[in-house]
């Protein structure tokens, strides 16, 4: 079910081994680089709320453009997002979270069939503005301000443009705005499905967004991108596991190739495509490591890297490539939990707790977050209180967010002994996929849960029958 999301995604991603010796931490350098930016959200000065979507594209779109350039880094989207617009901001605080030295704001204002957008770059070391342009144009005209504002911001970092990032930087993504708004709105309900309660609902109403992009424009190579990542999603996360959802996938990845056969974007997708749809874990790899080399700000690229290099025991690269996708995505809970995940499996539980301790900071409420600190403590020592403690706290305050820590709930339960609790867990899980023991890739039938519950109570025929 939809509800099950956060626990699903969390187990689906990935597969854990104990086989290899514990490598050394992979620590990023905590001082930021001067070449270092993120690219706050933008304003909607526009009258209708229904063009914050096309305001979260023109936004999307600059750090597309700046995190083609090699020579700089930057933060991807969802670690930019929570800074809403409209509210004060601390930038130097930002700037210290993100680990960047520099910052973009900007508004969007959209009428008719004008459009005025206005970028600043500021050091959010010390606030001091560094540039500011305001651009006042034909709608039609927004895709070139997008690329003029990435080009003036690394001219500004003294950043290096390669002549095919800077003919990159140059191409819209569309000449159609309406293809352009679906666009936009889709990504932007994409990126918020991960951890979401609604996931399952958000990225059938982004592959639905991202058809109609398509029908608009049947040459919006990057809509033919998120379409195929969007599709496969949808597959591999079990919310439609059917061929036809998997040729879906293929099929887009087949139009971006036909449109950009080179493109780093293309790689990705088809990496993403062999992993998620057929495990083929060398495939994608070669296909990554192709993207590595033309999209180096792309923190998929070293996430699913990581994901992959775990999958097959290579624990050094794994958390080297996914420590990278932290540098650039520094607020993505998804990641932060995996690679938390990674240390426990290796026994590393001080770096597991310092990880999930760094979601809390940001995210002090996260029901998943919170059981998964306090399951560090259980692994490690074998106590469950923590747990046990956190998930009676969630069930008084939060029983919505039940279903995103059910699974946690049924062992600790289990581990305790506690077949009362155990039930209790088992019949919320509802319709969650039962997932038991440090290997979470490995889906249970409800019946196996049955079983162990009846052989704790000494029902022995009640356990055959489950068994």
């Amino acid at each position: 079910t939809a509800a099950a999301f956060c626990s699903a995604a969390a187990a689906a991603f990935l597969f854990f081994s104990h086989n290899d010796p514990a490598p050394q931490p992979v620590l990023e350098s905590r001082l930021p680089s001067q070449k270092s930016i993120a690219v706050l959200p933008f304003e909607n000065l526009s009258r209708d709320p229904d063009n914050a979507f096309f305001t979260d594209g023109v936004q999307d779109e600059i750090l597309t453009d700046l995190a083609r350039i090699a020579d700089l880094k930057v933060i991807s989207r969802t670690s930019v997002m929570p800074y809403k617009s409209g509210v004060a901001r601390n930038l130097r605080e930002i700037g210290e979270q993100l680990g960047v030295a520099h910052v973009v704001e900007g508004s969007v204002q959209r009428a008719g069939n004008r459009v005025r957008v206005n970028a600043q770059l500021i050091d959010a070391r010390n606030d001091a503005h560094l540039w500011a342009q305001t651009y006042d144009r034909d709608l039609a005209d927004v895709f070139a301000i997008q690329s003029e504002i990435a080009k003036e911001i690394a001219d500004q970092l003294q950043a290096k443009l390669s002549p095919n990032e800077k003919n990159e930087i140059e191409q819209p993504p569309t000449r159609d705005v309406a293809a352009f708004d679906f666009y936009s709105h889709a990504r932007t309900l994409f990126l918020n499905a991960f951890g979401s309660s609604a996931g399952k609902a958000d990225l059938l109403q982004a592959a639905d967004l991202l058809n109609k992009a398509v029908a608009r424009d049947p040459s919006f190579f990057q809509a033919y991108c998120q379409l195929a990542f969007t599709q496969v999603s949808v597959y591999f996360l079990d919310f439609d596991h059917t061929p036809p959802r998997l040729a879906a996938a293929e099929a887009a990845v087949q139009m971006a190739a036909r449109l950009q056969p080179d493109a780093g974007e293309t790689h990705l997708a088809r990496a993403r495509n062999l992993y998620w749809g057929y495990s083929d874990y060398d495939g994608a790899l070669a296909e990554l490591e192709i993207a590595r080399q033309r999209l180096p700000g792309d923190n998929w690229v070293f996430s699913l890297k990581g994901y992959i290099e775990r999958r097959q025991g290579r624990w050094q690269e794994s958390l080297r490539d996914l420590e990278r996708a932290i540098a650039l995505d520094p607020r993505n809970i998804q990641t932060l939990q995996q690679t938390a995940r990674s240390y426990s499996l290796l026994h590393r539980y001080a770096e597991s707790k310092a990880l999930l301790a760094r979601v809390l900071s940001f995210e002090p409420n996260d029901p998943v977050t919170k059981v998964l600190h306090a399951f560090v403590e259980l692994d490690a020592t074998a106590n469950t209180r923590p747990v046990h403690e956190v998930i009676d706290s969630i069930r008084r305050t939060n029983p919505a967010a039940i279903p995103n820590v059910v699974n946690n709930w049924l062992l600790c339960a289990l581990a305790e002994r506690d077949t009362a609790a155990a039930k209790r867990a088992l019949a919320a899980c509802g319709e969650n996929p039962i997932l038991l023991g440090s290997n979470e890739n490995v889906i249970f039938p409800r019946s196996f849960a049955e079983g162990l519950i009846a052989r704790m109570d000494h029902e022995d025929d009640k356990m055959r029958s489950a068994f």
